[in-house]
């Protein structure tokens, strides 16, 4: 389950159960980690002479 709850909630409500409330009240959110990639995944391109990549 992926909520956000404020910090100060977390110290504002005293009990597990209270907190509990919150967060089954609580829009869930779509937020999930971004993988890593591997390193050899990652493609290096040449620099120009001024500098630039593009």
């Amino acid at each position: 389950m992926h909520v956000q709850i404020p910090l100060r909630d977390v110290f504002r409500l005293p009990t597990i159960e209270q907190l509990a409330q919150t967060i089954t009240k609580t829009e869930l959110t779509g937020y999930a980690a971004i993988p890593a990639i591997e390193k050899d995944l990652i493609i290096r391109y040449p620099q120009h002479k001024n500098g630039c990549t593009s």
